[in-house]
Formats: structure tokens, C-alpha cells, sequence
């Protein structure tokens, strides 16, 4: 899912753009059924674009989850940080670094 917004030529290029680099690594139209993908572990993690690559390559099935440009949320076999309650997962060093800055949130609060 994609969401645009701008000027109508900027959001046709930006469309046009995303259009070429989804299929030409592999990405498919909506209207062509998806193969069924073999059950995971069912755990959210926080992983790197690394790590997605690192486990795409060895053909792990994963799926993924509120996609950003740092780190994507995975649910598979992939490395990365859990985020249930038992996991006890560390902010990150600017998140801390936000954290000791802005103690109450002010600002918006550690990611």
C-alpha cells in the first residue's frame, strides 16, 4: 500500500518511479494471486534492510510490516528485535539520546 500526495505531476512521477523499481525487482500487480507462504513464528520484529536481505537471499518467506526507510517491522525468519512485552528491546542510541534531552515527551517522545 501507497499513499502520495503533492502536486499531480510530482505524485505521477513519484508513482511512475515506484511503478518501475516494484516490478523490476520482482514485484507483482494486485490482480495476480499471491502463493500461499509457510507459517512463521508469528513474532513482530523490528529488523534492518540488511537483515531482510540477508534472509531473503537464504528464500525465507517473510512478511513485512509497516515499511520505513530505517527499519521495517518483519515477521519471520530474520534477525532483529522482538516486540512483544518479553522481549525487553533497548531504544535505540538516538532514541536515548531524545529520551535523557526530553525527559517528558515534549517533543514528541523516544520512538
Amino acid at each position: 500500500e501507497l499513499q502520495v500526495c503533492g502536486t499531480s505531476e510530482g505524485a505521477d512521477r513519484d508513482l511512475a518511479t515506484v511503478a518501475h523499481h516494484v516490478f523490476t525487482r520482482g514485484g507483482r500487480p494486485s490482480t495476480q494471486p499471491v502463493e500461499a507462504a509457510p507459517a512463521g513464528d508469528g513474532v513482530e520484529r523490528e529488523v534492518s534492510w540488511d537483515a531482510v536481505t540477508a534472509a531473503a537471499a537464504t528464500g525465507a518467506s517473510l512478511e513485512l510490516h509497516r515499511l520505513a526507510l530505517a527499519a521495517p517491522i518483519a515477521i519471520g525468519p530474520v534477525e532483529g528485535t522482538r516486540l512483544d512485552a518479553e522481549a525487553g528491546w533497548t531504544l535505540s542510541a538516538a532514541a536515548q539520546f531524545l529520551a535523557r534531552v526530553d525527559p517528558d515527551g515534549i517533543l514528541g517522545g523516544a520512538p
